[in-house]
């Protein structure tokens, strides 16, 4: 028996003033230039085609104030 654990990162939230401006960098100036498989990361890895089940790991959040 194994486990394959998968680890990405999502876009950075802040707040509804800067989230635009995140959002249009993330996706406008920086998106072009990124590899196609991106997509998997924007995905969840959702799209990778394992052929094991999937396992939900428990939710969390990283914050700073």
């Amino acid at each position: 028996m194994g486990l394959v654990a998968l680890w990405c990162y999502g876009v950075l939230t802040i707040d509804e003033h800067l989230d635009p401006l995140i959002h249009h960098f993330e996706h406008e100036r920086v998106g072009p230039y990124c590899p196609p498989e991106r997509r998997h990361v924007d995905a969840d890895c959702g799209t990778l085609p394992f052929p094991y089940p999937r396992i939900e790991p428990p939710a969390f959040a990283m914050e700073a104030r």
